[in-house]
């Protein structure tokens, strides 16, 4: 009997829907319009990729346990780090690195001011009410409309908009950079500076700390009078030289390109054919709901 009367619930639907055929075709053309319209509107955007090895900080005369535990003894901690590639995501994502770039103008020029690309679809065309290139002066007013440069907070906002970074499962220490952007030219300009820039950052960084390390234990060394002791911060001293002399030698310091990025052909977003279906299926189920309700209401 349920049967029955779910059979005859469903004929009563399809006749609904039939009686209202034209209505419901209509409304679903429309909807399509719209996503055709929308999809139409929205720019093309190109991805530049590279995948990225991460160099270890490492080198062959590393330290031993044994050669720590007794570095302890003259109160010298010893910090090693558990995870390269999770600093490096973090940090070539922090402000701390992206000043680096903050003061590039060209970068920021490019990114705070892009209006649409030029007739070669290369070249970016800038918004002149943001910045006037013929003057180089800034336009841009703040939200309190001060004039001047973005701050770094807002131009930082608006990098992560197109900088990805994808950690891939299969093997560790590799990660996936992206830069999308309107210009194929500027996505692949920009992750070549990214990964460059972070390198030379990153190399001078560790130059530094390595360096201030050295001299402190050569102070300890200095001030100490236990062989033991003595011996352990002479190879510490030893194996700072070492790394100092291997971070000035290595180009790519901590991002090698085992997949340069290249110069995108073909657009990565938006997919205009799957914008213009989900529109199309949306009003298709809309209508058909919309005229159910209205029967029975």
């Amino acid at each position: 009997m349920e049967d029955i009367n779910e059979q005859l619930d469903l004929k009563e639907i399809f006749k609904d829907l039939l009686q209202n055929k034209y209505k419901i075709l209509f409304t679903t053309f429309i909807f399509s319009l719209l996503g055709i319209i929308y999809s139409l509107s929205l720019p093309n955007l190109f991805t530049s990729s590279a995948i990225i090895q991460i160099e270890s900080s490492d080198n062959s005369s590393s330290i031993s346990k044994s050669v720590a535990g007794v570095a302890s003894l003259a109160g010298i901690s010893i910090s090693e780090t558990n995870s390269r590639q999770s600093y490096i995501t973090r940090l070539i994502t922090s402000r701390y690195f992206f000043e680096k770039l903050y003061d590039d103008e060209n970068f920021i020029m490019q990114l705070m001011a892009s209006d649409g690309l030029e007739d070669n679809n290369l070249d970016l065309k800038l918004n002149q009410s943001i910045y006037n290139d013929k003057k180089r002066e800034w336009n841009y007013k703040n939200a309190n409309g001060v004039k001047g440069k973005p701050s770094l907070l807002t131009a930082q906002k608006v990098f992560k908009e197109h900088f990805t970074i994808e950690e891939t499962e299969e093997l560790d220490g590799f990660l996936i950079f992206k830069v999308t952007h309107i210009s194929p030219k500027i996505s692949y300009l920009w992750l070549e500076l990214l990964i460059d820039q972070f390198n030379l950052f990153l190399r001078e960084k560790e130059v530094s700390e390595a360096l201030i390390s050295k001299d402190l234990l050569l102070k300890e060394i200095s001030s100490n009078s236990v062989p033991e002791v003595k011996g352990a911060i002479a190879n510490l001293i030893k194996d700072k030289i070492a790394k100092i002399v291997l971070f000035e030698s290595k180009e790519d310091y901590a991002l090698k390109k085992i997949d340069p990025p290249y110069l995108p052909e073909k657009k990565s977003s938006p997919d205009r054919p799957l914008i213009c279906f989900i529109f199309l299926l949306f009003g298709f189920l809309t209508s058909c709901l919309y005229f159910l309700i209205l029967k029975r209401g």
